[in-house]
């Protein structure tokens, strides 16, 4: 994750983007979580869609995420005048996923998810 924010503010910047995440929650509290980047296309910079993937560390991510049990193959495309990328990330308990500031045991919580 560390590695992929400045990555992904370099297509951001100037420029507008998306984020979304949306949550399929289960009875016992598992789930997934698909998240979705999205910044605007750029003629300078046709392989913005292999850049994104390649940035896109799935390690990184179970570290800045406690609670993640399970990422699945990450996906982009280019639509509408938007590059963007979507992944899925699986977990045993809601209650247990949080995002850190950068990985280890160490990070503060930047947002914590309750159910």
């Amino acid at each position: 994750m560390k590695r992929m924010l400045p990555a992904l503010l370099a297509f951001v910047l100037p420029g507008c983007f998306k984020f979304t995440q949306e949550y399929t929650v289960l009875q016992d509290g598992s789930g997934k979580m698909e998240m979705t980047f999205g910044v605007r296309e750029d003629k300078d910079k046709p392989d913005a869609e292999k850049k994104m993937l390649e940035d896109l560390n799935p390690e990184e991510m179970q570290k800045t995420v406690p609670g993640i049990v399970g990422i699945g193959e990450p996906t982009a495309k280019t639509e509408n005048g938007w590059v963007s990328v979507r992944v899925a990330l699986y977990f045993d308990d809601i209650n247990k996923m949080e995002w850190r500031e950068g990985g280890g045991e160490d990070a503060k919580p930047r947002q914590t998810v309750h159910w």
